[in-house]
């Protein structure tokens, strides 16, 4: 039985206990059942709960658990409200049904192959990043096979940023976050490197597809500036600016302070090839058309693309 003041549960019997792999049922007295949860309720879970709980006085959904020892299954929560002395409860059972999950799944029309698969995805995608960085550990920052390494951790990274977000935002992404953790992820690995960051983006939400493509185009840039122009014995510079224009479309500018050198223009041009190319491929991708120049005050790029949620 949990409050529906601050969520926490109140008092539960034996069974629960049990289920959980607890020593005693006080453990769970005062704890949250969101705790236990493996994969976290998104807003669109929670709506539901309470529409059916308006509409019917009864929930039910499939949820997969982790017990006090860190063992998984899968579970049947039901949720009822109900008042006790004037006060407002709501009374969860949560059955075992490890055994054939499917079966309720179909009965429930849910989809928890799909939850499974996203949360093996993100597993996978952090294990990736921890050998990356095992292996960044072991190589000088100027050694070519460590610029090499943090090449693959940054596009990675760009990807399991966003699918780590996706876990509570469902549908439409907020792009100044997704943006800014992308960022600090890569500023994390150049710790060598003095670099301030100057974003400028509306609070907008994008479909993930495009969200996608804006965080790799933001990713190739950054390591182009790193790769190519920036030094360890200065400050670094990149403005990151999102403007909105006319026709529902938003303008994307790039801009940093490296060495505007011809020496280093060059090095930039061949050196950051591959990155260049997929930066004007995903511009195109999303309706825009890349322009880009650089001189003595460093490099700047962008396009204009048309918002698509």
């Amino acid at each position: 039985m949990i409050n529906t003041i601050d969520w926490a549960i109140e008092w539960c019997n034996r069974k629960s206990a049990d289920l959980f792999e607890m020593d005693s049922r006080n453990e769970f007295i005062g704890d949250f059942g969101h705790h236990y949860h493996v994969d976290p309720f998104t807003e669109d879970d929670i709506t539901k709960t309470q529409r059916e709980l308006d509409e019917k006085g009864l929930s039910r959904s499939l949820v997969r658990y982790r017990t006090k020892k860190g063992n998984l299954f899968w579970g049947l929560l039901e949720t009822r409200r109900v008042k006790i002395s004037k006060k407002d409860y709501q009374i969860v059972k949560v059955i075992d049904i490890s055994e054939n999950p499917e079966s309720w799944a179909i009965q429930l029309n849910e989809d928890i192959t799909g939850r499974s698969f996203n949360h093996l995805i993100k597993n996978n995608l952090l294990t990736v990043l921890s050998l990356l960085k095992m292996k960044m550990r072991g190589h000088h920052d100027e050694d070519i096979n460590s610029a090499t390494i943090k090449d693959v951790y940054r596009r990675i990274n760009t990807i399991a940023v966003l699918h780590e977000q996706l876990t509570y935002q469902s549908d439409e992404i907020e792009l100044v976050q997704y943006l800014n953790n992308v960022l600090e992820h890569i500023r994390s690995i150049h710790d060598y490197l003095e670099i301030s960051l100057d974003l400028h983006i509306p609070e907008i939400q994008l479909n993930p597809e495009d969200t996608l493509k804006l965080g790799m185009i933001v990713n190739e840039l950054d390591g182009n500036s790193i790769n190519h122009a920036f030094h360890s014995e200065r400050e670094n510079t990149i403005l990151i600016t999102i403007d909105p224009v006319e026709n529902d479309s938003y303008a994307f500018q790039y801009q940093d302070n490296g060495d505007g050198s011809k020496k280093v223009e060059e090095e930039r041009k061949q050196g950051g090839g591959l990155g260049l190319r997929v930066v004007e491929r995903l511009t195109a991708d999303l309706g825009g058309e890349w322009n880009a120049k650089i001189d003595q005050n460093g490099f700047l790029g962008g396009f204009t693309f048309p918002l698509v949620k």
